[in-house]
Protein backbone atom coordinates (compact mmCIF):
# COMPACT_ATOMS: atom_id res chain seq x y z
CA UNK A 1 0.00 0.00 0.00
CA UNK A 2 3.08 2.44 -0.67
CA UNK A 3 0.72 4.14 -3.09
CA UNK A 4 -1.23 5.92 0.08
CA UNK A 5 2.28 7.66 0.33
CA UNK A 6 0.68 10.07 -2.59
CA UNK A 7 -2.99 10.91 -1.27
CA UNK A 8 -1.97 15.00 -0.41
CA UNK A 9 -5.44 16.53 -0.72
CA UNK A 10 -8.74 15.98 -0.12
CA UNK A 11 -10.40 15.07 -3.31
CA UNK A 12 -7.40 12.43 -3.74
CA UNK A 13 -8.82 11.01 -0.69
CA UNK A 14 -12.28 11.10 -1.42
CA UNK A 15 -11.16 9.42 -4.80
CA UNK A 16 -9.98 6.47 -3.06
CA UNK A 17 -12.70 6.12 -0.80
CA UNK A 18 -15.46 5.97 -3.98
CA UNK A 19 -13.53 3.86 -5.98
CA UNK A 20 -13.21 1.37 -2.83
CA UNK A 21 -16.65 1.60 -2.69
CA UNK A 22 -17.16 0.76 -5.97
CA UNK A 23 -15.09 -2.27 -6.11
CA UNK A 24 -17.16 -3.69 -3.14
CA UNK A 25 -20.16 -2.42 -4.89
CA UNK A 26 -18.88 -4.69 -8.02
CA UNK A 27 -17.59 -7.87 -6.22
CA UNK A 28 -21.50 -7.80 -5.07
CA UNK A 29 -22.65 -7.40 -8.50
CA UNK A 30 -20.02 -9.42 -10.05
CA UNK A 31 -21.21 -12.64 -8.15
CA UNK A 32 -24.54 -12.67 -9.30
CA UNK A 33 -24.20 -12.56 -13.00
CA UNK A 34 -21.57 -12.09 -15.72
CA UNK A 35 -23.06 -8.53 -16.65
CA UNK A 36 -22.21 -7.44 -13.25
CA UNK A 37 -18.27 -8.14 -13.73
CA UNK A 38 -18.58 -7.06 -17.22
CA UNK A 39 -20.25 -3.43 -15.82
CA UNK A 40 -17.37 -3.39 -12.90
CA UNK A 41 -14.34 -3.50 -15.62
CA UNK A 42 -15.73 -0.49 -17.42
CA UNK A 43 -16.77 1.06 -14.27
CA UNK A 44 -13.40 1.01 -12.86
CA UNK A 45 -11.62 2.00 -16.10
CA UNK A 46 -13.79 4.90 -16.25
CA UNK A 47 -12.84 6.35 -13.00
CA UNK A 48 -9.62 5.45 -14.27
CA UNK A 49 -9.60 8.12 -17.07
CA UNK A 50 -11.71 10.54 -15.17
CA UNK A 51 -8.39 10.41 -12.30
CA UNK A 52 -5.88 10.83 -15.08
CA UNK A 53 -7.60 13.82 -16.79
CA UNK A 54 -8.86 15.77 -13.44
CA UNK A 55 -5.84 14.89 -11.16
CA UNK A 56 -2.85 13.13 -13.41
CA UNK A 57 -2.96 15.27 -16.10
CA UNK A 58 -2.59 18.43 -14.10
CA UNK A 59 0.39 17.38 -13.00
CA UNK A 60 1.74 16.56 -15.55
CA UNK A 61 1.33 19.72 -17.66
CA UNK A 62 2.47 20.95 -14.37
CA UNK A 63 5.59 19.49 -14.05
CA UNK A 64 6.64 19.92 -17.78
CA UNK A 65 5.85 23.76 -17.79
CA UNK A 66 8.17 23.49 -14.55
CA UNK A 67 11.19 21.47 -16.24
CA UNK A 68 10.69 24.27 -19.26
CA UNK A 69 11.16 27.13 -17.12
CA UNK A 70 14.00 25.74 -15.68
CA UNK A 71 15.93 25.51 -18.92
CA UNK A 72 15.17 28.94 -19.28
CA UNK A 73 17.38 29.77 -16.43
CA UNK A 74 21.19 29.87 -16.40
CA UNK A 75 23.26 27.56 -15.55
CA UNK A 76 23.16 28.07 -11.83
CA UNK A 77 19.57 28.02 -11.50
CA UNK A 78 18.93 24.82 -13.51
CA UNK A 79 21.86 23.10 -10.64
CA UNK A 80 19.33 24.69 -7.80
CA UNK A 81 16.57 23.23 -9.76
CA UNK A 82 18.32 19.52 -9.86
CA UNK A 83 18.96 19.45 -6.51
CA UNK A 84 15.53 20.04 -5.47
CA UNK A 85 13.37 18.54 -8.37
CA UNK A 86 13.69 15.22 -6.18
CA UNK A 87 11.75 16.89 -3.11
CA UNK A 88 9.23 18.78 -5.23
CA UNK A 89 8.56 15.98 -7.78
CA UNK A 90 4.98 14.91 -7.33
CA UNK A 91 5.12 10.71 -7.99
CA UNK A 92 2.68 9.23 -9.92
CA UNK A 93 -0.56 8.71 -9.02
CA UNK A 94 -1.93 5.09 -8.59
CA UNK A 95 -4.24 5.00 -11.56
CA UNK A 96 -1.48 6.44 -14.01
CA UNK A 97 -0.06 3.23 -15.11
CA UNK A 98 -3.65 1.85 -15.83
CA UNK A 99 -4.71 4.45 -17.76
CA UNK A 100 -2.07 4.89 -19.87
CA UNK A 101 -2.07 1.40 -20.92
CA UNK A 102 -3.72 2.03 -24.56
CA UNK A 103 -5.69 -1.56 -24.66
CA UNK A 104 -7.30 -1.39 -21.61
CA UNK A 105 -8.59 2.20 -21.91
CA UNK A 106 -10.13 1.53 -25.73
CA UNK A 107 -11.56 -1.85 -24.28
CA UNK A 108 -14.25 0.96 -22.28
CA UNK A 109 -16.69 1.33 -24.55
CA UNK A 110 -17.17 -2.18 -26.27
CA UNK A 111 -17.06 -3.79 -22.38
CA UNK A 112 -19.86 -1.24 -21.60
CA UNK A 113 -22.13 -2.11 -24.58
CA UNK A 114 -21.10 -5.53 -23.69
CA UNK A 115 -22.61 -5.37 -20.05
CA UNK A 116 -25.67 -3.33 -21.45
CA UNK A 117 -26.57 -5.93 -24.00
CA UNK A 118 -25.89 -9.21 -21.62
CA UNK A 119 -28.14 -7.23 -19.08
CA UNK A 120 -30.75 -6.12 -21.78
CA UNK A 121 -30.91 -10.15 -23.04
CA UNK A 122 -31.54 -11.12 -19.72
CA UNK A 123 -33.75 -9.31 -19.30
CA UNK A 124 -35.82 -10.13 -22.42
CA UNK A 125 -35.68 -13.98 -21.82
CA UNK A 126 -36.45 -13.55 -17.93
CA UNK A 127 -39.76 -11.90 -19.18
CA UNK A 128 -39.80 -9.76 -15.64
CA UNK A 129 -39.49 -5.98 -16.46
CA UNK A 130 -39.82 -5.17 -12.63
CA UNK A 131 -43.46 -4.05 -12.81
CA UNK A 132 -46.08 -6.46 -12.45
CA UNK A 133 -48.88 -4.57 -12.97
CA UNK A 134 -52.41 -6.14 -13.87
CA UNK A 135 -52.94 -8.67 -16.93
CA UNK A 136 -55.66 -9.69 -18.44
CA UNK A 137 -56.36 -11.64 -21.92
CA UNK A 138 -56.74 -9.41 -24.91
CA UNK A 139 -60.03 -11.12 -25.63
CA UNK A 140 -63.28 -9.22 -26.42
CA UNK A 141 -64.77 -8.45 -23.35
CA UNK A 142 -61.81 -8.82 -20.97
CA UNK A 143 -61.76 -6.09 -18.35
CA UNK A 144 -59.28 -4.70 -15.41
CA UNK A 145 -59.41 -2.89 -12.65
CA UNK A 146 -56.35 -0.62 -11.11
CA UNK A 147 -56.41 1.60 -8.30
CA UNK A 148 -54.07 4.03 -6.69
CA UNK A 149 -52.45 1.83 -3.45
CA UNK A 150 -54.26 2.57 -0.47
CA UNK A 151 -56.63 4.74 -1.85
CA UNK A 152 -59.73 3.02 -2.72
CA UNK A 153 -61.11 6.68 -3.60
CA UNK A 154 -59.35 6.47 -6.96
CA UNK A 155 -59.88 3.55 -9.04
CA UNK A 156 -60.77 2.94 -13.13
CA UNK A 157 -62.58 -0.14 -14.62
CA UNK A 158 -61.22 -0.28 -18.20
CA UNK A 159 -62.90 -3.12 -20.79
CA UNK A 160 -61.58 -4.24 -24.10
CA UNK A 161 -64.24 -4.11 -26.51
CA UNK A 162 -62.78 -4.80 -30.17
CA UNK A 163 -59.37 -4.86 -31.42
CA UNK A 164 -58.79 -4.30 -35.25
CA UNK A 165 -55.84 -4.64 -37.63
CA UNK A 166 -56.14 -3.48 -41.09
CA UNK A 167 -54.58 -0.81 -44.01
CA UNK A 168 -57.57 1.19 -42.95
CA UNK A 169 -58.10 3.31 -39.86
CA UNK A 170 -61.09 2.17 -37.91
CA UNK A 171 -61.83 6.13 -37.73
CA UNK A 172 -62.43 7.40 -40.75
CA UNK A 173 -61.46 11.10 -39.27
CA UNK A 174 -57.75 9.32 -38.87
CA UNK A 175 -56.01 10.44 -41.92
CA UNK A 176 -54.27 7.18 -43.24
CA UNK A 177 -50.64 6.35 -44.15
CA UNK A 178 -50.63 3.68 -46.97
CA UNK A 179 -47.20 2.51 -46.23
CA UNK A 180 -48.36 1.72 -42.81
CA UNK A 181 -50.61 -0.64 -41.05
CA UNK A 182 -53.34 0.29 -38.29
CA UNK A 183 -53.53 -1.95 -34.81
CA UNK A 184 -55.94 -0.64 -32.93
CA UNK A 185 -58.39 -1.23 -29.09
CA UNK A 186 -62.11 -0.31 -28.67
CA UNK A 187 -61.88 -0.02 -25.30
CA UNK A 188 -64.51 1.71 -22.36
CA UNK A 189 -63.01 3.13 -18.99
CA UNK A 190 -65.12 3.81 -16.17
CA UNK A 191 -64.28 5.79 -12.68
CA UNK A 192 -65.12 3.57 -10.27
CA UNK A 193 -63.74 5.51 -7.31
CA UNK A 194 -65.62 8.41 -5.95
CA UNK A 195 -63.23 11.26 -6.76
CA UNK A 196 -62.31 12.71 -10.58
CA UNK A 197 -59.54 10.65 -12.38
CA UNK A 198 -57.93 11.19 -15.32
CA UNK A 199 -57.97 8.76 -18.41
CA UNK A 200 -54.59 6.60 -19.05
CA UNK A 201 -52.31 6.76 -21.72
CA UNK A 202 -51.63 4.09 -23.71
CA UNK A 203 -48.64 2.34 -25.20
CA UNK A 204 -49.11 -0.99 -28.00
CA UNK A 205 -45.79 -3.50 -27.69
CA UNK A 206 -45.74 -4.96 -31.03
CA UNK A 207 -44.46 -8.95 -31.76
CA UNK A 208 -43.06 -10.52 -34.72
CA UNK A 209 -40.24 -9.49 -37.11
CA UNK A 210 -40.42 -5.98 -34.79
CA UNK A 211 -40.97 -7.50 -31.18
CA UNK A 212 -39.78 -4.99 -28.36
CA UNK A 213 -41.01 -2.14 -30.28
CA UNK A 214 -43.53 0.60 -28.46
CA UNK A 215 -45.65 2.36 -30.02
CA UNK A 216 -47.54 5.57 -28.92
CA UNK A 217 -51.33 6.19 -30.25
CA UNK A 218 -51.94 8.61 -32.64
CA UNK A 219 -54.28 11.58 -31.90
CA UNK A 220 -57.55 10.80 -30.93
CA UNK A 221 -60.37 11.17 -33.97
CA UNK A 222 -63.93 12.31 -34.09
CA UNK A 223 -64.33 8.15 -32.88
CA UNK A 224 -61.48 8.18 -30.57
CA UNK A 225 -61.21 7.62 -27.06
CA UNK A 226 -59.55 11.25 -25.70
CA UNK A 227 -55.82 10.76 -24.45
CA UNK A 228 -55.06 12.03 -21.44
CA UNK A 229 -55.33 14.51 -19.67
CA UNK A 230 -58.93 14.16 -19.63
CA UNK A 231 -60.35 14.01 -16.05
CA UNK A 232 -63.11 11.56 -15.81
CA UNK A 233 -66.15 12.20 -12.96
CA UNK A 234 -66.63 9.68 -10.43
CA UNK A 235 -69.36 7.01 -12.18
CA UNK A 236 -68.52 8.79 -15.65
CA UNK A 237 -67.86 6.76 -18.56
CA UNK A 238 -66.20 7.22 -21.37
CA UNK A 239 -65.71 4.83 -24.63
CA UNK A 240 -63.55 4.91 -27.84
CA UNK A 241 -61.02 3.74 -30.50
CA UNK A 242 -57.09 3.81 -29.22
CA UNK A 243 -55.26 3.89 -32.93
CA UNK A 244 -51.70 3.31 -33.53
CA UNK A 245 -50.08 3.50 -36.91
CA UNK A 246 -46.98 0.32 -37.04
CA UNK A 247 -44.80 -1.04 -39.66
CA UNK A 248 -46.79 -3.56 -42.50
CA UNK A 249 -47.09 -7.14 -40.73
CA UNK A 250 -46.91 -6.37 -37.30
CA UNK A 251 -49.39 -7.48 -34.38
CA UNK A 252 -49.46 -6.38 -30.88
CA UNK A 253 -48.21 -8.15 -27.82
CA UNK A 254 -49.70 -6.26 -25.66
CA UNK A 255 -52.07 -3.16 -24.88
CA UNK A 256 -50.93 -1.12 -21.78
CA UNK A 257 -52.69 1.65 -19.80
CA UNK A 258 -50.70 3.60 -17.51
CA UNK A 259 -51.45 6.42 -15.42
CA UNK A 260 -49.23 8.09 -12.72
CA UNK A 261 -49.83 6.39 -9.02
CA UNK A 262 -51.76 3.30 -10.61
CA UNK A 263 -50.39 -0.12 -11.37
CA UNK A 264 -49.72 -0.39 -15.23
CA UNK A 265 -53.30 -2.63 -16.71
CA UNK A 266 -51.95 -4.64 -19.76
CA UNK A 267 -54.37 -6.42 -22.13
CA UNK A 268 -51.84 -9.03 -23.01
CA UNK A 269 -52.08 -11.87 -25.79
CA UNK A 270 -52.66 -15.22 -24.38
CA UNK A 271 -49.12 -16.65 -24.07
CA UNK A 272 -48.24 -13.86 -22.53
CA UNK A 273 -50.62 -13.43 -20.20
CA UNK A 274 -50.38 -16.94 -19.02
CA UNK A 275 -46.56 -16.35 -18.40
CA UNK A 276 -47.30 -13.32 -16.72
CA UNK A 277 -49.96 -15.58 -14.17
CA UNK A 278 -47.65 -18.48 -14.12
CA UNK A 279 -44.93 -16.40 -13.07
CA UNK A 280 -47.01 -14.36 -10.42
CA UNK A 281 -48.02 -17.76 -9.22
CA UNK A 282 -44.78 -19.10 -8.71
CA UNK A 283 -43.35 -15.97 -6.60
CA UNK A 284 -46.94 -16.68 -4.27
CA UNK A 285 -46.00 -20.09 -3.39
CA UNK A 286 -42.52 -18.86 -2.55
CA UNK A 287 -43.29 -16.37 -0.91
Amino acid sequence: MRWLRYLQTLPEVLMVVAVGALLLFTLMYALSSVAGLYGAAAGVLALSLIWDLAVERPRRQDQLAEAFAASRRGTDDGALQARTAPANRTPPGPWSALVRTAPATLATVPMIAVAFGIADLRGHFSGDDGDPGVHVPMEIGASGSIEVEGDDRRSLRITLLGTYIGAEPPDPSVERNPAMRYLAAEVRVKNTGTEASSLPTWTLLAKGKYSGREYDPLPAGAQGLPLAPFALSPAEVRTGWVVFEVIPLEGAEWFRASLPRYPDLYFAIRSFYEEKVSSSERTGATD
